[in-house]
């Protein structure tokens, strides 16, 4: 059986990044900082980094700033990749541009393209 820190010790050989699409949320951000400072995961926050500054360092997260990003904080060339990527999806193929763009400003779905790039 399992035990935490059989689970702490494998995962801190090779810490393995983790998007957090409700980055927001006080418990998530906990969490993210518990992974951080045990060295367990690269934590990646879905969320407005203005918000989650105080709330980072309140949770005792390791680095300065919190990692975090929304779509509308990327560069214009990752935002056009991720863009890319999202139409590339068979269930998004019929979708245009904008109605494209829209969605990826949903946490959720911004994640998953973050994740499938």
């Amino acid at each position: 059986m399992w035990s935490w820190s059989d689970f702490h010790r494998q995962a801190s050989q090779s810490p393995q990044r983790i998007l957090l699409a409700d980055g927001e949320d006080s418990r998530v951000i906990k969490t993210a900082a518990r992974l951080e400072r045990d060295k367990i995961a690269h934590p990646l926050l879905v969320g407005d980094q203005g918000k989650l500054a105080p709330l980072w360092k309140e949770a005792g997260g390791v680095s300065t700033a919190p990692p975090c990003a929304t779509f509308k904080s990327l560069a214009t060339a990752r935002q056009e990749k991720l863009l890319e990527v999202f139409l590339s999806l068979p269930k998004n193929k019929k979708l245009g541009r904008e109605e494209a763009l829209g969605r990826l400003e949903d946490p959720l779905v911004f994640g998953c393209a973050t994740a499938k790039n």
